[in-house]
């Protein structure tokens, strides 16, 4: 569910229950590929996200042997 609140001073506040959203798709010879999106306001923490996120992927979704 979102929230977005706009004040009379022109301050937009924006709310997300979920703030991380991932996008899965398979391409051509089973290779996979995704799309991290993560909302929040403090830098370290978002990054920190984006790469336990893509660590798990690259677990989940292993990439085939080129070559």
């Amino acid at each position: 569910m979102e929230k977005v609140e706009v004040e009379v001073q022109g301050t937009i506040k924006h709310e997300s229950t979920n703030p991380v959203t991932i996008e899965v798709t398979r391409g051509q010879k089973g290779s996979y590929g995704w799309s991290i999106k993560v909302a929040g306001t403090d830098p370290a923490t978002i990054t920190a996200q984006i790469k336990n996120a893509d660590a798990e992927l690259q677990k989940d979704y292993p990439q085939p042997e080129t070559g």
